[in-house]
């Protein structure tokens, strides 16, 4: 299993500044009934990453990491695989 490691902001005094872990290993589950339930999970699933890492992560590593999604998803639309 790949495991990294980054910074979490610096709270300001007012804010507590928990760690987090995102574990990725459940299966996808095979009991959708249609395509709507299989869309609601995928949006359930992306909400609980998102919102962990913004509430996590530096604004600075945060931003950049948006822009770094943009970029490997577009190159995919490209058909390139350069990193």
């Amino acid at each position: 299993m790949k495991t990294i490691r980054v910074s979490k902001f610096d709270p300001f005094d007012f804010q507590v500044s928990e760690g987090a872990t995102i574990v990725i290993d459940d299966q996808l589950p095979t009991s959708a009934k249609d395509l709507g339930e299989v869309q609601d999970f995928y949006a359930e699933q992306a909400r609980l990453i998102a919102t962990t890492l913004f509430d996590t992560l530096p604004q600075g590593t945060f931003d950049r990491l948006l822009a770094e999604i943009i970029k490997i998803k577009a190159s995919l639309y490209r058909g390139k695989t350069e990193s």
